[in-house]
């Protein structure tokens, strides 16, 4: 199932997208939050449905999690490929030559605030960063939580998958020695158009492609989005 969160008439609203992806049927106004449905640990066909279907077109796609209650965690230099160029760009601080992997995944998290919906302008933040990148990547909405949870379980507690754009500051990113700063800008995280649910994902078997005003820019298994600067 596809679901989109939605402003229409002024409210929020969360539906699901038509498999030819033109219309949406609404859910109640109880469900206008997907965090919500998240947290009750519903099935989303348990959602009552409004009855109400419109054109894609007629309401504005919103980040289907526009403000997440925590903050947006990440892997870096989670793609060989984007390891190596990393490594050899110049703005990671304290790269060692001929290392390109780490032994252990670089952690860092995005602010809340840095969500924006698909389409929105990305702010370029001129006083602060000349240095300003892109990067498609596979966002993981997780569903149950825990802690300790093996190899083998991890499948279980993912809820849905979005794309989000890791929009980066560079420089900021180098110089002070630490990603959040760099990844936290105002709209440096478009996320969307829409979930789509963990039953109908094949997560082994993804693409993410990646095209910057129609010129594209990655293509790579498990790497599809588009972006206009």
């Amino acid at each position: 199932m596809k679901l989109a969160t939605v402003l229409l008439d002024g409210l929020q609203r969360v539906g699901c997208i038509s498999s030819d992806e033109t219309r949406i049927e609404l859910l109640t106004e109880e469900w206008s939050d997907l965090v919500d449905i998240i947290a009750a640990g519903i099935n989303t066909a348990e959602a009552t449905m409004s009855g109400q279907s419109l054109p894609l077109s007629s309401v504005r796609l919103l980040a289907p999690i526009p403000r997440p209650r925590r903050n947006i965690m990440c892997v870096g230099k989670n793609y060989l490929e984007h390891a190596k160029e990393f490594a050899r760009s110049g703005y990671e601080a304290g790269a060692v030559a001929g290392k390109d992997l780490d032994e252990y995944p670089a952690l860092f998290s995005k602010l809340p605030s840095s969500v924006i919906g698909p389409g929105e302008k990305i702010q370029l933040h001129p006083t602060v960063t000349q240095k300003v990148d892109y990067e498609a990547e596979l966002a993981v909405i997780i569903g149950s939580g825990g802690r300790g949870i093996s190899r083998d379980e991890a499948w279980d507690n993912i809820w849905g998958y979005t794309i989000i754009n890791d929009v980066t500051a560079r420089d900021l990113q180098k110089n002070h020695k630490q990603w959040f700063l760099g990844k936290s800008l105002d709209t440096f995280a478009p996320m969307g158009p829409w979930v789509v649910t963990s039953d109908e994902v094949d997560a082994a078997d993804l693409d993410v492609t990646c095209f910057v005003n129609g010129e594209l820019r990655l293509a790579c298994p498990h790497r599809v989005v588009r972006f206009q600067s």
